[in-house]
């Protein structure tokens, strides 16, 4: 028997004496040819015009797509699905999650180099690369010893979640089991939003948590090396479950007091109620206050994301109680960029 091809002029031909089935037609028609870089092998039948979509066949039921050509209705497919989505939760095929998988990949890694410049090396269990971890320098901007080219982080070994249940954190784990020496794969800086005004006059409020401390530390160790007369004040709230477990506690508190107002809040002491830092906001309400009033202050706010409502919620007691209209006073705090927040 010889083999004949089914294409546009023999649609309604018989093949054996029966009709080709409707939508299996494989005559793709093209427009002609220009001089462009994609100026060739263009499908007539694209999303202008609907994929030359049949109404009428369809109405009929020969075929069913009203699009004629198997391979112009996967054109159509792919072309109106929109963008690539992470089908990880779906219950695909063998193959399907290989292309899912080198998508999400391709996908992670041409992100990774627009937004953050490279992708940190190595993957995890299931094959799938890291992804970049932020972390805030602790470091004034002129290093963490003026003129040895060096920074610092602060970071806390994960081995729990927070509710408990034990869990070994990639990133912290890395960093904190480096040996003296090794080479560490970075990236940055980016993100312009939790910067120290210049002015020395500025005032800071600064509110944290845990390595919520590391921009604050920043910060507070910028001003002690430009120390002067005139300078603005500097008011910390600082946040930890125990004494033990807040990030330079010793520095901290070789401060001088005439430098900078210390608030410290512990909410796991052994026989003490628990203590946060809106809490003590309120009680240092009056203070908190007058700073709010200065155009010349700022105010950062750093560490989990669950305490960015309580902090709020604070600040906004603290000018009602006083009589201060807070929507008005976060509004100028806002669109003045004195309004810092940094949560994760």
């Amino acid at each position: 028997m010889e083999a004949r091809h089914i294409g546009d002029d023999a649609a309604a031909a018989d093949f054996q004496g029966r009709q080709p089935i409707g939508g299996t037609g494989r005559g793709n028609k093209f427009l002609p040819n220009t001089t462009d870089w994609l100026g060739r092998f263009r499908l007539a039948a694209n999303p202008g015009n609907d994929w030359g979509m049949d109404r009428a066949a369809q109405r009929s039921n020969a075929i069913y797509s009203g699009i004629d050509g198997i391979h112009l209705q996967d054109q159509a497919i792919t072309e109106s699905m929109g963008p690539i989505t992470d089908h990880a939760f779906e219950h695909l095929a063998p193959s399907d999650q290989m292309i899912t998988r080198t998508r999400r990949r391709l996908l992670m890694a041409a992100r990774a180099l627009r937004d953050k410049g490279v992708l940190p090396p190595g993957v995890d269990a299931a094959g799938r690369q890291h992804v970049a971890r932020q972390y805030s320098l602790s470091s004034p901007r002129d290093g963490e010893r003026r003129g040895y080219n060096n920074i610092a982080l602060t970071v806390k070994r994960v081995t729990a979640d927070h509710a408990g249940v034990p869990v070994r954190g990639v990133c912290s784990n890395y960093l904190c089991d480096l040996a003296k020496g090794d080479t560490v794969q970075v990236i940055g800086p980016f993100g312009n939003t939790f910067l120290m005004p210049d002015h020395p006059r500025a005032n800071l409020l600064m509110i944290c948590t845990g390595t919520g401390s590391a921009p604050m530390r920043a910060m507070t160790e910028r001003r002690r090396r430009l120390r002067a007369n005139g300078d603005g004040k500097l008011m910390l709230f600082f946040g930890a479950r125990t004494v033990r477990e807040l990030p330079y506690f010793g520095p901290l508190m070789n401060l001088p007091r005439d430098f900078i107002d210390i608030n410290l809040a512990f909410s796991r002491m052994p026989d003490a109620p628990k203590r946060y830092v809106q809490d003590l906001m309120r009680e240092r309400g009056d203070d908190v206050a007058a700073l709010l009033e200065s155009r010349d202050t700022h105010v950062y706010v750093c560490g989990l994301k669950s305490m960015e409502q309580g902090v709020l919620d604070a600040l906004r007691a603290v000018c009602e109680q006083r009589g201060v209209d807070w929507n008005a006073r976060w509004r100028a705090l806002k669109s003045e960029g004195r309004l810092h927040f940094e949560t994760y």
